[in-house]
């Protein structure tokens, strides 16, 4: 069910985010996060951020390392989770690892996917690059 508290939520991040106020990061950059991600159940595929890192899962999901991405607001973390060919999933995680908020694209995905494009600008990219290039010549 669509809450706005949490439309509310999304839209402050994404603004805070174009004004530079919250700093993003990949989200396989922190072992620390992806080793306590461990309280995910089920196929969502959060498991595999261990499994992926640490190799020592058996059975391991693939999560798209260049458009997962997390940053951490007053001790809790924020993730954009994607995995190849799905839209992006948010989690806001306390530093508890426990009463975890997931924000699901059926019910939240442009709001979701407007932030994950913007946040995906602020990281380099070979395309971006080739693209600015070429500008130049026409």
């Amino acid at each position: 069910m669509v809450e706005k508290k949490y439309i509310n939520f999304i839209e402050k991040l994404t603004k805070m985010t174009k004004d530079n106020l919250i700093k993003w990061e990949y989200l396989d950059s922190t072992t620390h996060l992806c080793q306590n991600m461990n309280w995910m159940e089920g196929d969502s595929g959060l498991l595999a951020i261990t499994g992926a890192i640490s190799g020592k899962l058996e059975r391991t999901y693939e999560f798209d390392r260049e458009r997962s991405f997390y940053c951490k607001s007053n001790e809790n973390y924020i993730v954009l989770y994607v995995t190849t060919g799905n839209p992006a999933i948010m989690f806001v995680i306390p530093p508890t690892f426990k009463k975890i908020i997931q924000l699901l694209p059926e019910d939240y995905g442009d709001y979701i996917t407007r932030l994950l494009n913007l946040v995906e600008s602020q990281f380099p990219s070979a395309d971006a690059f080739i693209d600015d290039f070429l500008k130049d010549e026409e």
